[in-house]
């Protein structure tokens, strides 16, 4: 919470720095501060994080396919698998929706990706648990 009125406190700090410079016509330290100004703006237009609907896309569909809309199901689900394939609920929701839809042969394969991603996603968390050493 006291991230923004600090940066806006500094913020303000460099201005008013910048404007005692320029009016002093001193070049070198009006530089530096526009360049650290630049470069702050710089690190702050980073992108810190992606966004992951897919949870979101996942929910809808389950939603539309307990209501009875399984095309629609479908059609959502693989919309949150097109943001994040590697999300194995996905692939369990897509797999119930094709099952409902006739499709046994595709919902198999789903299941068997579902499973694939939820070991392969254990055997990663163990080994960053046996990376951390033994427990206390």
């Amino acid at each position: 919470m006291l991230v923004v009125p600090t940066l806006l406190l500094w913020a303000g700090i460099g201005l008013v720095g910048l404007w005692d410079a320029f009016r002093r016509r001193d070049l070198r330290a009006s530089g530096v501060l526009v360049l650290l100004g630049l470069a702050g703006w710089g690190l702050s237009s980073l992108p810190r994080f992606t966004a992951d609907p897919s949870n979101e896309w996942n929910k809808a569909g389950g939603v539309l396919r307990t209501r009875g809309f399984p095309e629609e199901a479908e059609r959502f689900i693989r919309s949150g698998l097109e943001a994040n394939p590697r999300n194995p609920s996905g692939w369990r929701n897509l797999a119930l929706v094709l099952d409902d839809l006739g499709r046994p042969a595709e919902a198999n394969e789903a299941r068997l990706r579902a499973h694939a991603l939820e070991v392969a996603a254990e055997a990663e968390a163990e080994a960053f648990r046996n990376g951390l050493g033994p427990s206390n």
